[in-house]
Formats: C-alpha cells, structure tokens, sequence
C-alpha cells in the first residue's frame, strides 16, 4: 500500500507521527540524567506505591523520605475550633 493509495492527509499524519516520534525518543534520552539524579538522590529506599513513585521524579523531590514537611511545629488541629 503506498502512498497514492492512502491518501495525501494520512501521508501527512503519519509523517507527523514518525516526527513526534522521534523527538520523543531524543527527549526522553536528554532527560535520562536529571531522572538519575532524582532517584538516587532521595532517602525513601523503597518503592511501595505509585504515589512514591511518580514522586521521585518531580521538581519538588529534595530527598525527603516523607510526604509531610519535618521542620514545622504547627499542630494541624491547632485552629479549628
């Protein structure tokens, strides 16, 4: 099947396609490194969700093993009365 037979838009969208593609491929290889650096630079040592997970590779990873924030002393059921 060539491409007189499909049609010039599906030529198109799938030229598109390879072209997406490819620059995704190029994307994720360049961000190989700061994925690397996420993961090896956090504290927690397992993996026992997917929330932990997908939290290894965000910007607000600064290697804290816990949800939470450690340096505050503000109760939570402090106000609501």
């Amino acid at each position: 099947m060539g491409p007189a037979q499909i049609g010039e838009g599906s030529t198109y969208y799938l030229q598109h396609l390879k072209a997406l593609i490819f620059l995704f491929l190029i994307l994720s290889f360049i961000n190989i490194p700061v994925i690397l650096g996420f993961v090896l630079n956090t504290n927690a040592p397992e993996i026992n969700s997917m929330f932990n997970a997908l939290s290894y590779f965000t910007i607000g990873n600064i290697g804290e093993s816990s949800i939470g924030c450690s340096y505050s002393t503000l109760e939570v059921n402090q106000y609501s009365k």
